[in-house]
């Protein structure tokens, strides 16, 4: 039962080079995908970008939307509650907006739009990729959305649209951190003589404050985010979005200074460029600790040859990073835990999804007869395992999730396993493979949740919780900005959370 119990993530390709498919009109034919690819390549661009949607197609397409959302999207009633929002009436709002737009771009931000509405980063605009992976691995559910492998240049038309085609057209190059509801530039710059420094609070845009700014247009940012602690929407690219790249020009106030920046120019950075990057890591700190970072949810093979290499009797804590991992596969991680554990972890979960006729009709998908699921999942020590009885510590931030999140559900009610480190920026948690569905007259493609974890009760019901929280300061971010954070040496004398597990 459990193996179906999984978040789906990753980006796996398959190869479909040598596939045969039946298309074109009402005629069957049989043809190598190359050679279709080649065809629909040459005429696709003439046909498709010439394509214009009638105002009763869009409304017939966010009517699906609003159906899809209604009937499978169980997170509904969480999201409403964690971030104080009415979800149908601010689909109510956005649907007026078909009333006033006449082209497939402005269609596909109207969707984009209604998917940021509930604050989840697997309910959006799908790409080929996806498409591809779930016409491979997933056909059943594939199929019950209506979704082929035909779909895959309609779904790169309109993510283009929707994403690709937009940020390309913010070139300033400016960037902003958001700790505890203050906006703060991290590149420094020099734009028409005025010198801008890393670290300087952005207070407005325009001339209006940014925490009001993102309110009045939260559904037409990009990586739109819930501030739990401080009760309000942020996103970190609030100045990326159409309404400026259609105005061209637009102001911030940083510091004491007003700069008048233009969408199409490049400030000129005064700062030294660090790139610092998060690979797979397995060492021993102190002598006595063993860390373990996982970046992403991959390659479980790797690391339990690195660990069974480097443990030894001296180690006494044992470290898992998951900081800023946006998933992969729960296997991963469960093939880390059966090498480290010395005993049987239950683990009781809880997994929620609507009751009605919708829902039904896709449990045969998933291979299972009733809702909710309970199920006790054992993760068993593997034959080889290290037989560790110390106590075993999850670091987690705000940017941890998908799989990475339900590592961190499980370490939540688990007394060997401790988590530590700061409260996720979404509903977190374990979950079944989210549904995908096309709209009729578009074709847009979209992934939809329809699960929800609720294993945390009234104790945790976004399942974003840690045990021990340490809150990222300003200080320690631009410390991260100029030293490398991911170097043995900031690991072992700098970092918090380290120094948290030392203490212990």
């Amino acid at each position: 039962m459990w193996s179906i119990i999984c978040i789906l993530s990753g980006f796996f390709v398959p190869d479909y080079t040598n596939k045969k498919i039946v298309i074109i009109g009402n005629r069957l034919l049989s043809m190598n995908i190359k050679n279709i690819l080649l065809m629909i390549g040459l005429i696709f661009p003439f046909v498709i970008n010439g394509q214009s949607l009638t105002k009763s197609e869009m409304l017939a397409d966010f009517d699906q939307l609003e159906y899809i959302i209604d009937n499978y999207y169980s997170a509904k009633n969480l999201v409403e509650q964690r971030t104080k929002t009415n979800i149908t009436q601010e689909l109510k709002l956005l649907r007026e907006e078909c009333d006033s737009i006449s082209s497939d771009t402005a269609f596909a931000e109207l969707i984009r739009k209604a998917l940021n509405t509930l604050c989840d980063k697997h309910a959006s605009i799908s790409n080929s990729s996806v498409v591809k992976m779930y016409v491979s691995q997933f056909h059943d559910i594939s199929s019950f959305g209506n979704v082929v492998p035909a779909d895959t240049l309609n779904a790169d038309y309109y993510f283009n649209l929707a994403y690709n085609n937009v940020m390309p057209k913010m070139k300033c190059g400016i960037r902003a951190k958001y700790i505890n509801g203050e906006y703060y530039n991290i590149r420094s710059f020099v734009y028409k003589g005025i010198e801008v420094a890393s670290g300087e609070k952005i207070t407005a845009i325009n001339g209006i404050p940014v925490s009001d700014y993102v309110a009045q247009n939260k559904y037409g940012l990009y990586n739109l985010t819930w501030d739990e602690k401080n009760k309000n929407w942020y996103s970190e690219l609030f100045w990326l979005n159409n309404k400026i790249i259609k105005e061209k020009f637009f102001s911030l106030t940083i510091g004491k200074k007003e700069v008048l920046l233009d969408c199409n120019v490049t400030v000129d950075r005064t700062d030294k460029l660090h790139e610092f990057s998060s690979s797979p890591l397995v060492t021993t700190i102190d002598t006595n600790i063993l860390f373990i970072r996982l970046p992403l949810m991959q390659n479980s093979a790797w690391y339990i040859d690195q660990i069974t290499n480097q443990y030894n009797l001296n180690i006494k804590k044992i470290v898992i990073d998951i900081r800023g991992n946006s998933g992969g596969q729960d296997n991963v991680w469960r093939e880390i835990l059966r090498l480290l554990i010395n005993k049987p972890l239950l683990v009781k979960t809880e997994i929620s999804m609507n009751n009605n006729e919708a829902i039904r009709k896709i449990l045969p998908l998933y291979k299972i007869n009733e809702t909710p699921i309970i199920d006790v999942d054992t993760i068993s020590p593997a034959d080889n395992n290290i037989k560790f009885k110390g106590k075993i510590y999850i670091l987690q931030d705000n940017n941890t999730y998908s799989s990475a999140s339900s590592l961190s559900s499980l370490a939540f009610q688990m007394t060997d396993l401790v988590l530590i480190g700061q409260p996720t920026s979404f509903i977190g948690g374990r979950g079944l493979t989210p549904l995908i569905f096309k709209l009729d007259n578009s074709g847009i493609v979209f992934r939809m949740p329809f699960t929800s974890d609720i294993s945390g009760g009234l104790i945790n019901p976004y399942m974003n919780k840690v045990e021990f929280e340490i809150p990222l300061n300003v200080e320690t971010y631009f410390e991260t900005l100029t030293e490398n954070q991911f170097g043995i040496e900031y690991l072992e004398n700098k970092d918090k959370m380290l120094e948290f597990v030392k203490k212990q």
